[in-house]
């Protein structure tokens, strides 16, 4: 019978999560949860053919001119698709900045930057490379307290530059933000050189 009362509560919880997210999207401007869906999946497709489609990758290698410019041309076409009116008509504005934020992980809580770890002990012990919630590539230099590990989802003053505390959960570390890049490997070289 506990079972029963559980799964009954449950179900009831569940269907009350919904109204508030069908009642939060038509705030937005959508009709319903199906029209936001039907939005959603064609600014999904519409950032994908225009930005992550794109063959920008090749014939670089490693020059890092050649990367930035190639990183150049990313912002720029993301920047003209951000204010087309293509996708302020369907509201890929107000769909991606939902989405974000009901994808975000224990990072949420973060009253400054958050972001995720993607590199760790980079040219020495400690060293985090960290891919900001914004897309910035952070070399962070360690100091003292928490380390850092892949996959870590972080918080803290992240695009800038000096000492900062960054923490993840409630353990906190300092560390020398030595600069932010657009680039993996400009992090890379700000920790290495």
């Amino acid at each position: 019978m506990r079972i029963f009362m559980f799964f009954v509560s449950l179900i009831a919880f569940q269907s009350e999560a919904n109204d508030l997210f069908t009642n939060h999207i038509k705030s937005l401007g959508f009709s319903d949860f199906t029209h936001y869906e039907k939005n959603k999946q064609y600014c999904f497709s519409l950032y994908d053919s225009q930005i992550t489609s794109q063959q920008l990758n090749s014939q670089c290698g490693l020059d890092m001119q050649c990367l930035q410019k190639k990183a150049n041309v990313i912002i720029a076409r993301n920047r003209a698709l951000m204010s087309s009116k293509e996708w302020l008509d369907y509201g890929c504005d107000k769909i991606i900045k939902l989405e974000v934020a009901l994808n975000k992980s224990s990072s949420a809580d973060c009253d400054k930057e958050s972001g995720e770890v993607i590199k760790e002990d980079v040219c020495g012990t400690g060293n985090a490379i960290i891919e900001t919630d914004s897309g910035w590539y952070v070399a962070a230099e360690h100091y003292s307290g928490v380390y850092l590990y892949e996959g870590d989802q972080v918080c803290g003053n992240l695009t800038t530059y000096g000492f900062e505390d960054i923490c993840r959960d409630n353990d906190c570390g300092s560390f020398y933000i030595e600069d932010y890049e657009s680039l993996i490997g400009s992090a890379y070289e700000e920790l290495c050189d």
